[in-house]
């Protein structure tokens, strides 16, 4: 996986892991809203 491998680089190169890592929250918290929004707020 992307953001694993980006683990020896962390120190050196912070954007290996960074942006890998904000798109899978991004994806992640998209999905929330969007199976909130189809299935109605209770």
């Amino acid at each position: 996986m992307l953001i694993a491998d980006g683990r020896n680089l962390l120190g050196a190169a912070w954007w290996v892991v960074m942006f890998p890592g904000l798109v899978l929250l991004t994806v992640v918290l998209s999905a929330n809203q969007i199976s909130r929004a189809a299935g109605g707020r209770r």
